[in-house]
């Protein structure tokens, strides 16, 4: 975990912007903005905003070996917010924490040794505002395996299976063709692509993440099975096969 002295938190946490050489563009900029997703201010929000802070940093170093520095950045930026939301809050509520303590090493080390998990975890953190994916037009689609299937026949797949789904909601209104994928991982059984998609609510344009289960099926095959919505507007996520 990261540590900073309280004297510069007081001044710097959700005050606007992370530290100046960690943010390149208005995007994370507003990622660290006071009026950004965030959870409440609580012992809940504060022991939920540490574990993002350990989510963030195992995905970062993870990207890091992985040769993914577009990824080893969002999830630096997801790690800085976690942590001084987490510190920030430790002070209004008068907490006295110490910097690592042994439920904090029990959880690095589950993450560590668990990628289910910690991939669960991102979700719930996405959720509440505290994992950066980037804004979708500041840096090209890639991925981090150069195998797998085709980027854009998979957003093609994906943007269809968003209109057929779409057809079954109460309020939103899917934009067709929005489907972008900015970052692929691929394994021996497959891929999971991570992206993001845009819809109309009441005459807003909303823009939330998504992930998609690419299992191989044969020689350079992959199938779409599942895909899911992170919808940090309402806290919801919801999946379809």
């Amino acid at each position: 975990m990261r540590i900073i002295a309280i004297s510069w938190l007081s001044l710097c946490v959700l005050a606007g912007v992370a530290r100046a050489q960690d943010v390149a563009n208005d995007s994370e900029r507003e990622f660290f903005n006071l009026d950004s997703l965030h959870p409440p201010q609580t012992l809940e929000g504060y022991r939920l905003a540490m574990v993002c802070n350990a989510a963030n940093d195992v995905e970062e170093f993870r990207a890091k070996d992985a040769g993914d520095q577009r990824l080893e950045h969002y999830r630096h930026l997801g790690s800085e917010k976690s942590y001084l939301f987490a510190r920030h809050t430790a002070e209004q509520l008068g907490l006295i924490v110490p910097t690592q303590g042994p439920g904090d090493t029990l959880e690095l080390k589950k993450m560590v040794h668990d990628q289910q998990y910690v991939r669960e975890t991102i979700e719930r953190c996405r959720a509440v505002g505290l994992v950066y994916d980037g804004d979708g037009a500041s840096t090209q689609p890639g991925r981090s395996d150069q195998s797998g299937p085709n980027q854009t026949d998979t957003e093609a797949r994906i943007n269809d299976k968003f209109i057929q789904w779409s057809e079954g909601w109460a309020m939103d209104q899917y934009q067709p063709g929005s489907a972008h994928i900015d970052t692929m991982n691929c394994g021996d059984g497959g891929c999971e692509a991570r992206g993001r998609f845009s819809f109309f609510r009441g005459g807003t344009r909303l823009t939330i993440t998504f992930d998609a289960q690419l299992p191989r099926i044969g020689d350079n095959q992959y199938a779409l099975r599942r895909l899911c919505y992170n919808d940090n507007t309402t806290g919801m996520r919801d999946c379809v096969q």
